[in-house]
């Protein structure tokens, strides 16, 4: 006698895999992301806003596109997608474009024009807007504040406790290069105080080894 075929309800189901749970892909334009794993989707043709919730874990998402790869560590990210381009806005927090060459490249948000630091402004009008930025709860627009801060005016009263605040703003957005080198900066501009220095020296050491810096910038 023949064996018979088993049917579909007696072979072994695979589950489908699914998103992690502090990912979130919302498709405004196009067809549904494919989801190859917990951590990693691709997009076709459309316009997808995607988001990453903080999380405990390192992991990063992984979004595919034809034209290269953004890759968010967390945040929000609006992804246009047409052939072979990919374009990808920072909206919140940290993301990479991936180059199909390998190339990475930080992503940025785009400042709203009453974020961006005024030129003519005085270091302490400087500080104040920092201020009320991190309150409004915007954390990279104050960062990109009291960086201009620290850079455009060095030797001014504020510039000392806003580089110290600088450094803590870039470590808790998870730019840690940025981060060792603020505090490296402070270190080399302020040494003065040793019960702080102390407490910069240690800070900086729990970020751990990284690339030189000039200024503010990681090499």
């Amino acid at each position: 006698m023949e064996p018979v075929a088993t049917n579909s309800s007696e072979a072994a189901h695979v589950a489908a895999p699914a998103l992690a749970a502090a990912v979130r892909v919302v498709a405004e334009e196009g067809p549904p992301a494919g989801v190859r794993d917990a951590w990693q989707i691709e997009l076709g043709d459309g316009r997808y806003d995607v988001t990453v919730a903080a999380h405990a874990g390192p992991e990063l998402l992984r979004v595919d596109t034809a034209g290269g790869t953004v890759e968010i560590a967390q945040g929000r990210v609006v992804i246009i997608v047409a052939g072979t381009r990919t374009e990808a806005e920072l909206r919140t927090g940290v993301a990479t474009w991936i180059a199909k060459g390998g190339a990475r490249t930080p992503l940025a948000v785009a400042p709203a024009e009453d974020d961006a630091p005024d030129p003519k402004a005085s270091p302490s009008d400087l500080a104040r807007q920092a201020d009320a930025l991190l309150a409004a709860g915007r954390r990279d627009a104050a960062i990109r504040v009291l960086d201009f801060l620290v850079t455009a005016h060095p030797d001014s009263p504020p510039a000392r406790a806003a580089l110290l605040d600088l450094a803590r703003l870039l470590k808790a957005a998870s730019r840690t290069d940025e981060a060792r080198c603020a505090y490296a900066l402070y270190l080399e501009r302020y040494p003065g105080k040793e019960q702080l220095a102390d407490e910069v020296e240690g800070a900086l050491g729990r970020l751990g080894p990284g690339p030189a810096c000039t200024g503010l910038r990681p090499r």
